[in-house]
């Protein structure tokens, strides 16, 4: 086909020969380069949604086709790589918003601080930190909504996700009155992706209130790992920090996960409380102290 001859022809020239495997085009990784095995994946399968995005199984290294062609594709393409954006990319960022991205917030929010008791559950009960709950755009919800599908989310707590590109792909709702937690959006994806440091270890929570007790934290939102923060953590140390109350199968199981999915150092947190938030309500001092010691094992490991 056309396209796939246009990959081959502005890559091949940096990366090498091309190797077609189905509904794949595959390279050496120009990033790592792990032993020739052709690691790099572009999918070329017009029928998916991840049409036109390309993958390295090593390194992690990913994204849309453009952004491998603005790295490696051959000096005097330009023009034909704008041509394939508009033809073919913009077409499949259309049908991925269409189709992964149908998120939307309810109405009847204001920011967490309008309402007294909601301010005072987060910063004093909770005892989250104010900034920290600004800068990821927590909402209460004061009103039933106006949507059908949204009125249950009344009294709720709204912690909203956005992808890099700024564009919401889930929140977790937590209500108030009765305690329990909803969790809406796609399937996938990283919560506070944009908030991570790739630099520093990166720690695994299970919910959203643990991820804000701690520094550089991922919540995972239930006890599994999804595939995109497994990808996400790649090449990456990962403090694993799930509730006391998790037992060791999950804990061997998620291990294993990261460890296939090329994870540099995995260290297992042992709480004392039920979680890292009861932690952080009941003795501030010592999870912090806790964790600086990790950060401080890694950097004398030269990690």
């Amino acid at each position: 086909m056309q396209v796939e001859r246009t990959i081959i022809e502005l890559l091949e020239p940096k990366l090498g020969i091309a190797k077609r495997s189905y509904s794949q085009i595959k390279f050496d990784c120009p990033k790592c380069d792990a032993g020739h095995k052709k690691n790099l994946e572009i999918n070329v399968d017009f029928s998916s949604t991840k049409h036109l995005i390309f993958h390295c199984w090593s390194c992690g290294y990913k994204g849309f086709i453009t952004k491998l062609f603005k790295d490696y594709a051959i000096n005097d393409s330009w023009e034909g790589m704008k041509e394939f954006h508009s033809v073919n990319v913009d077409h499949i960022r259309k049908k991925l918003s269409q189709k992964q991205y149908s998120v939307d917030l309810p109405d009847k929010l204001i920011p967490f601080y309008l309402n007294k008791n909601v301010e005072n559950y987060l910063l004093n009960e909770r005892k989250m930190n104010k900034q920290w709950l600004m800068n990821r755009k927590c909402m209460y919800c004061f009103e039933e909504p106006t949507d059908e599908d949204k009125k249950t989310l009344k009294n709720c707590i709204i912690f909203p996700f956005y992808n890099l590109d700024d564009t919401l792909v889930g929140y977790c709702c937590h209500n108030i009155i009765t305690k329990k937690y909803k969790n809406i959006g796609i399937k996938n994806y990283v919560p506070y992706e944009t908030f991570i440091n790739s630099n520093l270890p990166v720690t695994l929570t299970e919910g959203v209130y643990d991820s804000g007790s701690i520094p550089n934290a991922i919540p995972l939102l239930n006890t599994d790992i999804q595939k995109e923060v497994l990808e996400f953590c790649t090449n990456k140390n990962v403090i694993l920090a799930l509730d006391k109350e998790v037992n060791e199968y999950l804990i061997e199981k998620h291990i294993k996960s990261l460890k296939f999915h090329a994870v540099k150092n995995i260290y297992i947190f042992e709480n004392q409380y039920k979680d890292l938030n009861e932690f952080l309500q009941r003795d501030e001092k010592s999870l912090k102290n806790k964790f600086y010691n990790i950060y401080q094992e890694f950097k004398n490991e030269g990690q």
